[in-house]
């Protein structure tokens, strides 16, 4: 009978060896540069539609302006004007495109562009957003 184990025995219960440890960075090292990865395109895609969030209500806020402090004789005289307001540092510039008499002889189609620069990984490029409103001319309530 032997009283101690075999050598080979022994060295199966020992630690990890040296290539199973450099297995195990390579594996981690992967996971850990896909995981960056995803989280910077997340990143991306979150300033984007931050981007594309601030132009609608850029976009919503001077058609609302125009609703109340323009009149409706007014209205053609925006037809090709273009106003900027910066928010945050970027600037939004707002394209106004007028269309009397429609959809209906005594209304008026206002449309509004909004362009914004958008940084990408390698190049700015401006994206836009089209929002549309009819305004009415309001007639003299004649009703009892």
């Amino acid at each position: 009978m032997r009283h101690g184990r075999s050598r080979c025995e022994k060295r199966r219960e020992g630690g990890f060896t040296l290539i199973e440890v450099m297995v195990a960075v390579v594996v981690l090292t992967l996971a850990f540069y896909g995981l960056s990865q995803v989280y910077a395109r997340g990143r991306r895609t979150l300033r984007a539609d931050e981007g594309q969030r601030v132009a609608a209500a850029v976009a919503q806020a001077r058609l609302e302006q125009l609703r109340r402090t323009v009149r409706y004789s007014r209205l053609p005289q925006l037809d090709g004007t273009d106003t900027t307001f910066t928010v945050d540092g970027v600037p939004y510039t707002v394209h106004h495109t007028v269309r009397a008499q429609t959809p209906e002889p005594q209304a008026t189609t206002v449309s509004v562009q909004v362009t914004w620069p958008v940084n990408t990984a390698s190049r700015r490029i401006n994206r836009t957003l089209d929002v549309s409103t009819i305004i009415a001319r309001s007639l003299p309530w004649s009703g009892s």
